[in-house]
Formats: structure tokens, sequence, C-alpha cells
């Protein structure tokens, strides 16, 4: 009884520890592609942003 317990607790460690390996893996491999994803849409907001700006004439104000 108490060497099934142990096993099952050295079973339990093992998977949270295949866990814990496997997520730190896939966060490695995809966290760079996030980053390059995420860079390139706020780089594409901004150019549109600055492109409306800019577009629009500098006499013109909006009426109150």
């Amino acid at each position: 009884e108490n060497r099934k317990s142990f096993l099952l607790a050295i079973y339990a460690l093992i998977m949270v520890f295949f866990v814990a390996v496997n997520t730190t893996i896939i966060l490695i491999l995809l966290l760079p592609v996030m980053i390059s994803k995420a860079r390139h849409y706020n780089l594409q907001q901004e150019t549109t942003v600055s492109a409306e700006f800019h577009s629009q004439p500098a006499h013109d104000s909006k009426p109150n």
C-alpha cells in the first residue's frame, strides 16, 4: 500500500515535470513568432494612422 502511493507520487511528479518542460519548450518556440506578428501588426497600425493624419489638409480645422 505504501509502495503504491509512493509510485503514484513519483508518477505525479514526473507528469508535472513533463508538462512544465513541454510548456517551456512550446513557449520558447512560439514567443519569437508572436513577437514578430505583434510588431508587424503595430507597425501596420502606425503607418495607417500616420498616413491618415498626413493626408488631411493642414488648414482644415474641425468646427466645435
